[in-house]
């Protein structure tokens, strides 16, 4: 189709990646594991999967990420492997749940934990002397109820305002 559209043919013998740089088109192997990124919350609840978030992670150098809809019950902090360390908070219900995933060298700068509800928290870390807190959200969505959606912003803000002026905020929301 790309060929067809800037006017090449078989014949003309240009390489598959020279036509995706001229039409600004990524690998369709990129495009699936971007795609696989935007819904891993969604499967985050099944033990193999903590493994190969881990690994993604590993592969595309990120140190920090804020993951929702876990689906895991519980408040607690367990290793997912190559170095990785997951904070999650969750119900019984298994809805909804927040977690953020740090890479092992920051786990020791971690100071603070707040696990607000399944839909909210944060973690508050020192990095080279700066102070980092990580705020983890999952709005609830347009069929949920307008008592749900209040509680979830007013938890947002109560964590935001508990947060001095002078400190770093990375949301994942």
């Amino acid at each position: 189709m790309l060929r067809f559209s800037l006017g090449v043919t078989r014949l003309d013998r240009i390489r598959n990646e020279y036509i995706r740089g001229t039409a600004h088109v990524g690998r369709l192997g990129d495009k699936v594991r971007e795609a696989r990124l935007r819904w891993f919350g969604h499967v985050q609840r099944r033990e193999r999967k903590g493994r190969e978030l881990a690994d993604m992670m590993e592969r595309r150098k990120v140190d920090i990420l804020c993951v929702q809809e876990t689906r895991w019950k519980g408040s607690k902090a367990r290793s997912i492997g190559a170095g990785f360390k997951l904070f999650y908070y969750g119900v019984d219900s298994k809805r909804n749940g927040v977690g953020v995933v740090l890479k092992e060298e920051f786990v020791r700068n971690v100071l603070e934990v707040k696990r607000v509800s399944d839909r909210v928290m944060s973690l508050k870390l020192e990095i080279e002397g700066v102070m980092l807190n990580v705020v983890s959200g999952y709005a609830p969505q347009v069929g949920c109820e307008l008592e749900e959606k209040e509680r979830f912003w007013s938890e947002l803000d109560e964590v935001m305002e508990s947060i001095p002026t002078g400190e770093r905020v990375v949301m994942g929301v």
